[in-house]
């Protein structure tokens, strides 16, 4: 008969694992991740409008500072918790970021490239512009083409195009973003989860027939391994089902 006492810490600890890997396969379905947008006065018309669009999706919830009546402090904390930055530049340069000489749509592509991975962060230029361009914001849509590939930057000339365009760019960002978690689940099960499995396995096998010694038979040592292992998997799960 299998003495079961001396397992009792980590069958518990086990069981605790699996509800937390449960739950976190609840939580990994919502909610869903935040788009910002980022925008001066020029695009107040399309800008609820693509808001509006964006979450007629339903898989994304979209993020503008008209709605959301902001302040500095909010956007800096919104952007840093957002999954995706969406930049619509114009012929205007917009109001200054704290008397300082960028503006605001500046500062928030700057902390977007602080927080956001950068094949989440997406500019869509108007052109033709509606009006002259100022020449500060010529000289930062320049800077936001100099990045290349890194950055894409996209033209646009009608709302259909713009929407048809930012649905684009999320759907690829997103493809991207979910194939990055994949591989990180995938390397953490072939370096961690597995060979934790193995020892735990090897030392449950020791504890029980009486092999490797004290070591072996010493319920503290199996109940680590098996908890590193088994929460090991609960956190692959977790990233391998996250949207």
């Amino acid at each position: 008969m299998i003495d079961i006492l001396p397992h009792l810490p980590v069958v518990i600890l086990a069981l605790g694992v699996l509800v937390i890997g449960g739950l976190a396969l609840r939580s990994s379905r919502g909610p869903k991740p935040v788009v910002f947008l980022s925008s001066t006065s020029e695009f107040e018309t399309i800008s609820p409008k693509l808001v509006t669009w964006i979450r007629e999706l339903g898989d994304y919830d979209p993020w503008w500072y008209k709605q959301n009546d902001a302040t500095e402090e909010i956007i800096e904390k919104t952007i840093s918790l957002s999954r995706f930055f969406v930049l619509l530049l114009g012929h205007t340069f917009g109001a200054n970021w704290r008397k300082s000489d960028r503006s605001i749509v500046q500062r928030e592509f700057e902390l977007a490239l602080e927080n956001i991975p950068i094949h989440a962060v997406r500019a869509f230029v108007r052109n033709p512009p509606a009006g002259p361009i100022d020449p500060r914001q010529q000289r930062f849509i320049k800077s936001i083409r100099d990045y290349g590939t890194k950055i894409r930057s996209r033209e646009w000339s009608s709302d259909e195009k713009l929407y048809k365009r930012v649905v684009e760019a999320l759907s690829r960002a997103q493809e991207t973003y979910q194939k990055l978690h994949v591989e990180r689940a995938r390397r953490l099960n072939r370096f961690i989860f597995l060979p934790m499995l193995v020892v735990t396995g090897a030392l449950s096998a020791g504890s029980y027939y009486g092999v490797g010694g004290t070591f072996a038979s010493q319920p503290i040592t199996f109940g680590v391994f098996g908890v590193v292992a088994l929460a090991t998997a609960g956190f692959n799960i977790f990233h391998s089902q996250e949207h």
